[in-house]
């Protein structure tokens, strides 16, 4: 029998040929995401391209593959799929090279890469909703489940905190609170890791837009926590607001102009920034159930190194609002326990 290496090259010989694409000369593994799916970069006579390897997770393939046509077709630059098995569990995709906005903020900070990325999450902000049919929405349930993985997975599991009565109730007001929130902001296209990881910075400078097959119709703030409260990379308070603020104006500007009906209603910019900061505190919290799930069950331990940010985040928006302090008290606990271990 072939070994796994050697199917997966037969695979491939067998695509290419089939798709017309140029023969493989040699097949490099990739650093995966946080998913079950693998990638390697295929290396031609004339160019690389990426091949994704979904083969563990089938059922996620004909949504990806819909949804990059939408997304294609509503002008944002996702990877051209070029083949793809006929059950789409393999799927070779344009390369965009290696570099991300998180790397490049790294070794050379610029405001001008995140004016592109605000820039282009305005244009993804418009897309209607009858461009993108088959979206899901951003539902109590799926909002509920994901807040979940905080206190099952980073208090419970990671901490091994033993909640009292008092802290389960006051857990269960803030996931009420903040779902409450996200369900009666305005909902627009929600990319939901739209972050310095997800941004390449392709050939030509411009950026293109990785890992989106997760995406929903949900609130307008949601994409905006992702990318200024970036959980691998930390941005100044004051060029959040700066960003948030072109957001702001964008959104009103799409309520004048009807360009996004379904979302068009009024909020002041106090409100957007407040529901910038609730969002983030759901994504934040889910982040820490999600990082402390990849280290136990899935043995990768390195997404824990980014855990003393997302909480230094979460007492940060904790402290701004009233409505929150009652919570800090665990947190800060949580996080001694975190630093503990």
């Amino acid at each position: 029998m072939a070994s796994p290496n050697t199917l997966l090259q037969k695979h491939i010989e067998d695509l290419t040929k089939a798709s017309g694409l140029p023969a493989a000369q040699s097949i490099m593994p990739l650093q995966g995401d946080a998913s079950a799916r693998r990638y390697y970069r295929i290396l031609t006579a004339e160019y690389s391209m990426i091949l994704m390897d979904c083969r563990a997770i089938p059922d996620m393939t004909d949504a990806f593959t819909h949804l990059t046509q939408q997304l294609g077709q509503n002008a944002i630059p996702v990877p051209n799929i070029l083949a793809s098995t006929p059950d789409k569990s393999l799927i070779i995709l344009e390369d965009f090279g290696d570099t991300t906005l998180f790397q490049s903020t790294q070794k050379n900070p610029t405001t001008a890469l995140y004016k592109q990325a605000s820039d282009l999450l305005i244009h993804m902000q418009s897309m209607p909703r009858n461009t993108l049919p088959n979206l899901p929405d951003y539902d109590y349930t799926r909002l509920l489940n994901e807040y979940m993985l905080f206190p099952s997975w980073f208090l419970g599991k990671h901490l091994s905190l033993d909640l009292n009565q008092q802290q389960q109730k006051m857990i269960k007001q803030l996931g009420e609170q903040l779902i409450d929130n996200a369900l009666h902001q305005p909902q627009c296209f929600v990319h939901r890791d739209y972050h310095s990881r997800n941004l390449m910075i392709k050939s030509n400078g411009e950026l293109g837009v990785i890992d989106y097959q997760d995406a929903v119709w949900g609130p307008v703030t949601y994409d905006w926590a992702s990318l200024l409260k970036d959980c691998y990379l930390t941005i100044p308070h004051q060029h959040q607001l700066h960003a948030l603020e072109r957001g702001f104006l964008a959104y009103q500007d799409r309520i004048v102009h009807q360009q996004a009906p379904a979302i068009s209603q009024p909020i002041s910019a106090e409100t957007f920034v407040r529901d910038f900061d609730y969002i983030s505190l759901h994504r934040h919290l889910k982040v820490l159930g999600i990082f402390s799930r990849l280290a136990i069950r899935d043995s990768k331990p390195s997404f824990l190194a980014d855990i003393p940010r997302i909480l230094h985040y979460v007492k940060a928006t904790c402290n701004r609002y009233a409505i929150f302090s009652h919570i800090t008290p665990l947190i800060e606990l949580a996080e001694v326990k975190f630093l503990d271990k």
